[in-house]
Order: structure tokens, then C-alpha cells, then sequence
């Protein structure tokens, strides 16, 4: 068995930040250590249903850990311990919703095939009190775990993700295509398009244009659940390749929760694909924006993803020389030095930049948006407008509204 110090270390920590239990299971799915109150049931719901089959694959593929999603949302982080190539226990944390806890998906989660009416009662005792973890931090703990069971360190995109997909109907596992292959499934098309993202590649929306030209536009209900769910998949997937792309981590994760708040109040598969073609948009978009100012000095980075994380507010010299630490002239100066354009000129440029997407993904009037993005004016905007991108916001919205 693993040394107990580090381990023990690592629950101080995660329990420090919000009430998660701890599992030690041994190879056959026989619970080895719990502080779950409902230890029996929960281990059910994780090894049930053709689950276990899952994660004992996934440990064959190289042991690295993995974020395992059954039902809507609910997570368990997996870790494995091993020796001389065999798997000796595996460790859970779990299980925690993604970001919040929403008691719409209890219902689901209690009418999991692997559950029977003495396991439901007792889930059903405790499914309100599972914490929200965002996925973030689920992915650094599965990092920190994999790190004291084995020493090792991994990359975040290091870390697996996987979605359950109930096998009730055929009341037995078959698992016809391994979702762990490069040669099946989706894995060339996922990714070449995080690539885009981390590249910073304004074409991304030619890549998955493709699988959207075959999005049903009516599905049941159940289907539509497991589709958001692949959205939500995704999304985590697209946030982890921005911040590779050199995206500072909290606004790729506050991006990340913005969307995931969008998905989980859609109700159409349709309204799904276009939050999710706004959503790698927006990514490539500011990845874009960020390679754009790599050679730049950390003060003026910071000034340039303020403006860019504030296109709305009323954005002064002022204001943004206290931001910097800098004079108003020095920033002026330094900024013209580092980008070869006016501090006004950039922030005219973001502002263009957030009313093509306005103009592409919302119904907001052009007076609206121009109001809101402070030009004044609507003829000043539409000059501008046109200057920056040949067409006038009227022809823009035109060309390009998907909504």
C-alpha cells in the first residue's frame, strides 16, 4: 500500500476547499478504505454499469489519472497504484458536480441502472450535499493524486476524460469502439482542433464545421443530455488547450464556467452547436490576441488583457496607468514601443473585435452595441466599423448572424 503521509497531506488539502471523500478500492472493486458515509452505494454508482470495466481499461492504456463523468455532470477523479506493471489499488476522489450542484440532475443520478432501492435511499441521502468542483481544479487534483501515488509528474492535458454512457438497454458492457484508440472515434478531428485553439487559429470554425452539418435538430431528451455532456467535455478540453496556447489560466477558466452556464441552460442540440461555435471562436480569438503580445513586457500584457477582459467599461489612460504602475506618458510611450499602435488605437481594435461577435452570435441592435462598447454614436461606429473590416456592421450581421 502507498505510504499514508502523502496521501494524507493531499485530503488535508482538497478538504480545505470543500467536503470531498476519499476512496481506496482494491482491482476487483472491493472497497478498501472510505470516509463516505454511504461507502456501498456510491461504490456502486462508480463501478456500476459497466464503469469498472472503464477505468480498469483506461489503467491498461498507461495508468495515467483520469476525470470519469457518469450521469449529468457528477465526476469521480481516478488515480491508479501500481507495481511491476500490475495494478495493485485504485484511488478516488468523489463523487463532486461539475461547478455547482443542481438538484434538476438528481433524478437522473438516482435512477442509474447500477443503483437498487437500498443503494437509491441511500444516495438520495446524500446527493444534495456532493460539492461543485469547476473542472480546473478537478484536473490539478488528479495531477497532485497521480504525483503522490506514483512520483511523477504530468502535464494537465496529461490527465484522461471520460463520459459514461448507460448500457441499461442492453443490459450488458460492449464497448464496440475503444475510446482510448487514435485510430477510432473523433480523435483526429478533437485534435486538430485544439490545436486551432492553442495556435490561436481564427479558422478554427472550418474544422468542426463538418460535424455540425450533421447535428440532429430534434433529439429525446435523454440523447440530448448525453449530448450536453459532450459538450461540457469538450468545452474542458478547449479551455486546458487556451491556456497551453499561453491564455492566463483565470481568464481561460472563467471563460470555461461562462459557457458551461450557457450549455446547462440550453435545451435544443441546436442551441448546444452554436454556444459551442461561440465558445472556440472566443477561445481562438483571445489566444490569438495573446501570442499577438507575447514579446511584450509582463505590465504591458497585463494592460492588453485587462482591455481585453473589460471592452465595455469606460477605459481612461488613467485607469489603466494605475493598472500598469506606470505614468499615463511612460505607458503611452512604452505601449506605442511594444505593439506599434496607440493605447487608443488597441482598445478601438477589441472593442471592433467583441461587436463581430455580437453582431455574429446575438440579437443586440447596432445602437446597442455601439452604446455599449462606448463609440458614442452610431455613424462614428459604423465608420469605424468599416475602416477595420470593409463592410458596414448592417452587411456584417448579414453575411455572418447565426442566430
Amino acid at each position: 500500500m502507498q505510504d499514508s503521509a502523502d496521501l494524507g497531506a493531499f485530503r488535508k488539502l482538497t478538504g480545505s476547499c470543500c467536503p470531498v471523500w476519499n476512496w481506496i478500492i482494491d482491482p476487483g472493486f472491493q472497497l478498501w478504505e472510505s470516509d463516505c458515509p454511504a461507502g456501498d452505494a456510491f461504490l456502486h454508482l462508480l463501478s456500476g454499469d459497466g464503469r469498472g470495466e472503464v477505468i480498469t481499461r483506461y489503467w491498461r492504456k498507461g495508468g495515467k489519472p483520469l476525470i470519469l463523468t457518469i450521469q449529468p455532470l457528477l465526476n469521480w477523479i481516478i488515480a491508479f497504484e501500481g507495481a511491476d506493471g500490475r495494478l495493485q489499488a485504485i484511488h478516488a476522489v468523489g463523487p463532486f458536480f461539475s461547478v455547482v450542484n443542481e438538484s434538476k440532475n438528481h433524478p437522473k443520478i438516482l435512477n442509474d441502472p447500477s443503483l437498487n432501492a437500498a443503494d437509491r435511499a441511500a444516495v438520495s441521502g446524500w446527493i444534495g450535499e456532493l460539492p461543485g468542483v469547476a473542472p480546473a481544479v478537478a484536473v490539478s487534483w488528479a495531477q497532485m493524486l497521480h504525483y503522490c501515488l506514483t512520483g511523477r509528474k504530468i502535464r494537465d492535458k496529461e490527465v484522461g476524460g471520460y463520459i459514461c454512457k448507460s448500457t441499461a438497454k442492453s443490459r450488458k458492457v460492449q464497448l464496440s469502439v475503444d475510446p482510448f484508440d487514435k485510430q477510432t472515434g473523433n480523435w483526429e478531428f478533437e485534435q486538430e482542433l485544439l490545436n486551432k485553439i492553442r495556435k490561436g487559429d481564427l479558422t478554427v470554425l472550418d474544422t468542426i464545421a463538418k460535424a455540425n452539418a450533421h447535428t440532429p435538430k430534434a433529439m429525446p431528451q435523454e440523447t440530448i443530455e448525453d449530448y450536453r455532456q459532450m459538450e461540457h467535455l469538450l468545452l474542458t478540453l478547449v479551455s486546458r488547450a487556451a491556456v497551453d496556447g499561453g491564455m492566463p489560466q483565470k481568464s481561460a477558466f472563467s471563460l470555461c464556467t461562462e459557457y458551461r452556464e450557457k450549455l446547462n441552460a440550453s435545451e435544443t442540440c441546436g442551441e448546444m452547436a452554436l454556444i459551442t461555435n461561440q465558445m472556440l471562436e472566443d477561445y481562438a480569438q483571445q489566444v490569438h490576441r495573446v501570442q499577438q503580445t507575447a514579446a511584450c513586457s509582463a505590465r504591458i500584457k497585463l494592460v492588453c488583457e485587462y482591455i481585453s477582459n473589460h471592452p465595455e467599461e469606460k477605459l481612461t489612460l488613467e485607469l489603466l496607468a494605475q493598472k500598469a504602475g506606470y505614468t499615463q506618458t511612460y505607458l503611452s510611450r512604452r505601449f506605442r514601443q511594444e505593439l506599434g499602435l496607440s493605447i487608443v488605437d488597441y482598445i478601438r481594435q477589441i472593442r471592433l473585435e467583441r461587436a463581430q461577435y455580437w453582431l455574429t452570435y446575438t440579437d443586440k441592435s447596432i445602437e446597442e452595441i455601439s452604446d455599449a462598447l462606448g463609440f458614442g454614436n452610431r455613424s462614428y461606429f459604423s465608420k469605424s466599423f468599416r475602416e477595420a473590416t470593409g463592410v458596414t456592421p448592417t452587411e456584417y450581421r448579414k453575411q455572418h448572424q447565426k442566430v
